[in-house]
């Protein structure tokens, strides 16, 4: 079974863009309409912390359609879960037809 064919699970990705300066000097993000699209994701990972308090580090990974537009920071939104791109976006080579087949990221669970 290629990715392709399990590419069929409904998010929406949105994109960031620089916002106003905070009280630090640091810049906001601010994220544009979340565009529709169909994709694949996995939970890879979960952590559990204990030191201080309980917390739940999960990882997961987000295969999208070539020509996907996602960026590192990029929100992710898929079944009322909300996550944030972790790192840069790999767009995967497909040396047989010589372009991206996929784009494939991970994603840190930050809401939902």
């Amino acid at each position: 079974m290629t990715i392709a064919k399990l590419m069929n699970q409904a998010c929406t990705v949105a994109l960031p863009t620089a916002g106003t300066l905070d009280t630090y000097g640091d810049q906001k993000l601010v994220f544009g309409v979340p565009v529709a699209t169909v994709g694949y994701l996995a939970q890879e990972t979960s952590a559990e912390f204990t030191l201080n308090r309980d917390t739940v580090v999960s990882r997961w990974c987000a295969y999208l359609p070539a020509g996907t537009a996602i960026t590192h920071s990029a929100i992710v939104t898929f079944q009322a879960q909300v996550f944030q791109v972790d790192g840069e976006p790999e767009f995967v080579y497909n040396p047989r037809t010589q372009t991206s087949s996929h784009v494939r990221c991970w994603l840190l669970v930050i809401g939902g």
